[in-house]
């Protein structure tokens, strides 16, 4: 007999009803689980998994921009690219046999061996080896029909910079080289824009405008499978091309220049009134086409060691004492001073005696002038004349108007310079300890002593007395063209010319530009024998450097001399006289050549820049 027991049902039934219960709410929670999931999938990490499936399924193929072309004033090409073949190496296991095997075919030395085994150990991250050598066309030839024996090999078309003229004008020009680390981490610290393998502007023009001739490589995406096979193009995003960058330099100036000092150690500065440089040439020099391949570390060592320092652009970096080319402005500060005037007449017997301490101090004309005026001052360069001026003025009225010649800071010309040395008070206790003394005082006035400047500053003074105050900078660049959207870019438009800080009677101006024109012209002039019969009329002052100071009554003897303990010579000047278009600025170390004296130099370039001649 069965019993049929009521509470049983209801007991089973309950627990059925709690499984059932328990089962929905897992379901539930399973459930938003998985659209919580699928939401941060497909929202939240949605551009993350997005661009995981579509890198996944695309091959990236980078399209090389060109670096735009630097030109000169006469549209003549300074530096432009050229196509060049590349060999791709892919590391493998087979990789000696490889190059065993294509050796056959193509030119490679045993320096490109070489070369090819320090690249495959240099960096195990690397995945391929690119070898610096450019291959000819039969050499791309022979290997393209080859092609299918080596899949590991690929030949790659590459753009590199040339540089027409080489070593002309080559500190201001520049180079490129292929990027370091340290530029690396500077350019793409908050942008990636460039890599691993780019090249880029490491000095001169290259550098000061590598944003604008850089340019912006393009790519284009290709669809493939899981094989790696091509399924179509995707998009494509074209290179944009460097920006043209047009400069103020005259090529066959420079040419011209550098044959007149080329076994001389020197530096020649040539700009128009405004400032735009028309010639900046320092030698030595050095060729830019070795740099813009892969130089050896042999050959960049013995550029280095030079001891004629090749890589020192001495227009802009070389430190000079400015000598005799500072005294028009000692003399226009006096003029403003009211220390002297116009006809106001000074004693000079070859010797100045110092007041007070009764130092001594010659000039370097042993027989003395007599009495002698501004313009005779200027004309035979009498150093017993400015002694007196710069005693009167002291140090701190000659710091503060040189400081109006902007001698207290750099130019700002557009590659890299030095700033030289002002010296005043201030700065000889800070450096040396020590407090300035009036002998110090006297041998600034005549440019020597603890003054130093640079032959663009020298230049960039000369321009703001011919303008009569008004402070132009020197620049190379004229303008950039961008070649895509066909518009020229005036960077220049935004330099805003200032005067000096002292307002300067124009007289005093005028004063000063008659008395350098007797410096050529006069009939006791130190430049009139190179200027004798000239077409033209020029001013100038000439400078001479002393790299130590003579005993009393030693007299100085050049042939004597070693050549490094030679003066250097100096001049400043510009032309024509009255309505002046060219302004150049040159040193000679150690007095340059013995058959091509400075005013010889000059006079060839004024020549050429007003006559038109080059002989």
């Amino acid at each position: 007999m069965i019993f049929y027991n009521k509470n049983y049902k209801k007991c089973n039934l309950s627990v059925f009803n709690k499984r059932i219960i328990i089962f929905v709410f897992l379901s539930i929670i399973s459930i938003l689980i998985i659209i919580i999931r699928l939401f941060y999938i497909q929202v939240i990490n949605f551009n993350k998994y997005y661009s995981r499936s579509y890198n996944n399924c695309t091959k990236k193929i980078l399209l090389n921009t060109k670096r735009g072309f630097i030109f000169d004033k006469n549209n003549i090409i300074l530096a432009k690219n050229i196509t060049v073949f590349k060999l791709v190496i892919y590391k493998n296991n087979n990789l000696k046999n490889d190059i065993i095997n294509i050796s056959k075919l193509i030119n490679l030395s045993k320096d490109d061996i070489n070369e090819i085994n320090l690249l495959k150990n240099e960096d195990c991250k690397k995945k391929l080896i690119i070898l610096s050598k450019d291959f000819s066309l039969i050499d791309i030839k022979n290997f393209l029909v080859n092609k299918y024996l080596f899949p590991n090999i690929k030949i790659k078309k590459k753009y590199i910079r040339h540089y027409p003229f080489k070593n002309i004008c080559s500190h201001s020009i520049g180079y490129i080289s292929r990027i370091n680390n340290k530029e690396l981490n500077k350019y793409n610290h908050k942008k990636k824009i460039y890599n691993v393998d780019d090249y880029i502007g490491k000095i001169g023009i290259e550098k000061k405008y590598e944003k604008y001739l850089k340019g912006k490589n393009g790519f284009k995406e290709i669809k493939i499978n899981n094989l790696g096979k091509i399924l179509g193009l995707r998009k494509t995003s074209l290179p944009l091309y460097g920006n043209d960058v047009y400069t103020s330099l005259d090529i066959n100036l420079s040419i011209y220049v550098r044959n007149l000092i080329k076994k001389s150690k020197s530096a020649v500065i040539i700009s128009d009134i405004n400032g735009k440089i028309l010639s900046l040439v320092s030698n030595p020099d050095f060729d830019l086409n070795k740099f813009s391949k892969k130089i050896t570390n042999e050959e960049y060592k013995n550029i280095l060691n030079n001891n004629s320092c090749p890589m020192l652009n001495r227009a802009t970096q070389g430190i000079y004492p400015p000598a005799s080319t500072v005294k028009p402005y000692i003399l226009i500060s006096s003029l403003n001073k009211k220390i002297i005037r116009e006809n106001d007449l000074i004693f000079d017997d070859s010797t100045w005696t110092m007041p007070k301490f009764y130092k001594v101090y010659n000039d370097w004309n042993k027989n003395g002038r007599g009495w002698i005026n501004l313009y005779n001052a200027i004309e035979e360069s009498s150093d017993i004349y400015f002694y007196n001026l710069a005693y009167i003025c002291g140090i701190d009225n000659i710091y503060d108007f040189m400081s109006n010649f902007e001698y207290n800071k750099k130019t700002g010309i557009d590659i890299e310079e030095n700033n030289g040395n002002l010296p005043n008070e201030y700065w000889k206790k800070k450096v040396f300890k020590n407090k300035w003394l009036d002998g110090d005082t006297i041998s600034v006035g005549i440019g020597q002593g603890y003054w130093y400047s640079t032959p663009i500053q020298m230049l960039k003074s000369l321009i703001i007395l011919l303008n009569n105050g008004l402070i132009k900078k020197p620049v190379i660049l004229d303008y950039i063209y961008d070649y895509n959207i066909d518009n020229i870019i005036n960077i220049n438009n935004n330099i805003k010319n200032k005067y000096i800080k002292y307002k300067i009677n124009i007289k005093y101006f005028n004063l000063v530009k008659n008395s350098m024109y007797n410096v050529a012209h006069g009939k006791n002039g130190t430049l009139k024998n190179s200027f004798l019969n000239s077409k033209y009329k020029i001013g100038s002052k000439t400078g001479t450097a002393q790299l130590f100071s003579l005993q009393n009554n030693k007299i100085y003897d050049e042939k004597k001399l070693p050549i490094d303990l030679r003066d250097h010579k100096m001049i400043v000047a510009f032309a024509p006289f009255d309505n002046p278009k060219f302004i150049l600025t040159i040193i000679l170390e150690n007095g340059g050549l013995e058959n091509y004296n400075i005013g010889y130099i000059t006079r060839k370039i004024f020549d050429y820049l007003i006559l038109k001649t080059d002989k």
